[in-house]
C-alpha cells in the first residue's frame, strides 16, 4: 500500500508531498493493532520530500459500532462477514486467524486444495505459525 501512495504522490505533485494515509485498523483485533497510536507521523514513509501522516479513525470503535456506522449509512458490509469470517482479506492470508482459514476453506474448497497442493508441491508452508494449511483446516 505504501508503494502505490508514494507513486500516486508523485504522479500528483499538486498535494506537496503530503499525505495522510487512512485504514479501518481496531485497537481490539490484536494486540499489535491496540499498541499502535490513533494518528502517528510515519518517519520512515516522510522521506524525498514527503510529509505522511497514519491515521486509524475507527482504532477505538467496537466491532459491533463498525457494523452498526455501516448499517447507518444505508450500506452493508462485505458478504464474507455474513458466511462467518471475522476480517476480509485474501481468501488463505497468511495473517488470517485458524478460525477464518477454516471457513475459507468450507466455502472455497477447490481453492484450499490448490493451495494444499502448493504448499506440498513446494515443501513448506508461508504461514509465519510454519503450521500446513492441510494441518490448519483438517
Amino acid at each position: 500500500m505504501s508503494r502505490e501512495l508514494r507513486r500516486y504522490l508523485k504522479a500528483n505533485p499538486r498535494f506537496g508531498g503530503r499525505i495522510v494515509s487512512c485504514m479501518g485498523l481496531r485497537a481490539d483485533e490484536s494486540r499489535d493493532r491496540a499498541r499502535r497510536s490513533p494518528v502517528s507521523f510515519s518517519a520512515c514513509n516522510s522521506k524525498a520530500g514527503r510529509q505522511w501522516i497514519d491515521w486509524l479513525p475507527i482504532h477505538h470503535w467496537s466491532e459491533a459500532r463498525v457494523f452498526s456506522e455501516i448499517a447507518a449509512a444505508g450500506e452493508r458490509p462485505h458478504w464474507v462477514y455474513a458466511k462467518g469470517m471475522k476480517r476480509c482479506s485474501c481468501s488463505f492470508c497468511i495473517m488470517a486467524t485458524r478460525d477464518d482459514l477454516r471457513r475459507a476453506a468450507q466455502l472455497r474448497p477447490r481453492l484450499a486444495a490448490e493451495y494444499i497442493a502448493l504448499e506440498e508441491e513446494i515443501g513448506h508452508t508461508l504461514s509465519p505459525t510454519r503450521i500446513p494449511l492441510r494441518e490448519i483446516i483438517g
